[in-house]
C-alpha cells in the first residue's frame, strides 16, 4: 500500500503542472490568435493604401470581438494608444503596430476578484503600400 501513495505522491505535482498549462496556456494562444488575425487584417487594408483610420476600426473591431477590453477596471486594450499605422517618410512603406495587455493569471485571480499582472504582447509588420503607379499588370511585348 505504501508503494501506492508513493506513486501518488509523484503523479500529483505533474497532473497540477498540466492542469495549470491548460488553464493559463489555452487562453495566451487564444489571445496571440486573435492578435495575429487582427494584425493581418490591418496589414491588408495598409498594403492597398487605406486611411490609418479604416485600419484601426478593422482592427479593433476584431480585437473588441474577440477579446475583452477591460477586466476589474484594467484596461487590456485601447484603440487609441494600442494601434498605431506609421507611414515611412517616403510612403512607400507602412508598419502597423497592435498591443495588446494579457492578463497572465486571469483564470486564477479572477476567482479572487482583481485582475493581476498583464502581460503586453505588441504585434508589428512592416508592409509596402500599393500606389496607383503600380496598379494592375504591365506587359512587354
Amino acid at each position: 500500500m505504501e508503494e501506492f501513495w508513493t506513486k501518488v505522491d509523484l503523479l500529483w505535482p505533474w497532473l497540477l503542472a498540466l492542469f495549470s498549462g491548460f488553464v493559463l496556456g489555452v487562453p495566451l494562444t487564444y489571445a496571440v490568435s486573435v492578435g495575429d488575425t487582427a494584425l493581418s487584417q490591418g496589414t491588408e487594408l495598409a498594403k492597398t493604401g487605406s486611411s490609418a483610420t479604416t485600419v484601426q476600426t478593422a482592427m479593433t473591431t476584431i480585437m473588441e470581438s474577440g477579446l475583452p477590453t477591460q477586466t476589474n477596471g484594467v484596461v487590456l486594450f485601447n484603440p487609441g494608444s494600442d494601434i498605431s499605422v506609421t507611414p515611412n517618410a517616403t510612403g512607400t512603406t507602412e508598419t502597423v503596430r497592435l498591443t495588446y495587455h494579457d492578463p497572465m493569471f486571469a483564470p486564477f485571480v479572477h476567482l479572487f476578484g482583481f485582475t493581476g499582472p498583464t502581460f503586453p504582447m505588441t504585434f508589428t509588420k512592416t508592409v509596402s503600400v500599393a500606389s496607383a503607379n503600380e496598379e494592375g499588370v504591365n506587359y512587354i511585348q
